[in-house]
């Protein structure tokens, strides 16, 4: 990652992490920090792909987790 970013990227993003947290809710949750489709394959399904083994995970494993948190920009994102 910090090839990618660099050092000044990765220090902007754990600030950024940081200040998210503070929206967060006090049950515990699973948050998918990083997850997302690259624009030619949006509207097909791959999103779906990737969220379902994630789902299904959290419900066999996870009876104490009240929610899944991810970012998004839009409801059309939501399961």
């Amino acid at each position: 990652m910090i090839t990618a970013v660099g050092w000044t990227g990765l220090l902007r993003l754990a600030l950024a992490m940081e200040e998210m947290k503070k929206d967060h809710p006090k049950e515990r949750y699973y948050y998918l920090q990083f997850i997302g489709v690259v624009p030619e394959n949006q509207g097909k399904g791959a999103g779906k792909a990737l969220m379902t083994p994630i789902l299904g995970f959290v419900t066999v494993k996870s009876a104490s987790i009240d929610k899944i948190l991810l970012n998004s920009d839009g409801s059309k994102n939501m399961l």
